[in-house]
């Protein structure tokens, strides 16, 4: 799970606006963080946001699929690859990462200890 530091800059740049934006590398990849909470990761150059019953049907319609960490395995997480021309829009993105934001604290139950930002 890798990623470049300027898909990484361009997110941060697109995500501009959400109140305490952090992201913290993990696992090769990088957590993303708002007001404490993730609610979306970046990994091998593609944003993925927090899903959910009332936000999955959006990323489904767009035919975006699920984080899968492990592709041998047919595990995945409550997230969902962003589509280009959301990405590239950086209100519609705005919008759609509040919404991950309430999934995640919603699925959450305590508010997440705050990330340290950390250069990349």
């Amino acid at each position: 799970m890798a990623y470049s530091q300027d898909f990484l800059e361009f997110c941060l740049d697109q995500l501009d606006g959400l109140e305490g934006l952090v992201y913290k590398r993990m696992f090769g990849g990088v957590g993303l963080y708002a007001e404490g909470w993730f609610f979306g990761l970046i990994a091998e150059d593609r944003l993925y946001l927090k899903t959910d019953e009332t936000n999955r049907p959006d990323f489904e319609k767009l035919g975006m699929g699920p984080f899968v960490p492990f592709a041998d395995k047919a595990y995945s997480m409550g997230y969902h690859e962003v589509a280009a021309e959301i990405l590239e829009d950086s209100e519609t993105l705005f919008k759609w990462s509040k919404i991950a934001l309430e999934v995640a604290k919603r699925a959450g139950g305590k508010k997440k200890s705050k990330p340290i930002k950390t250069g990349a």
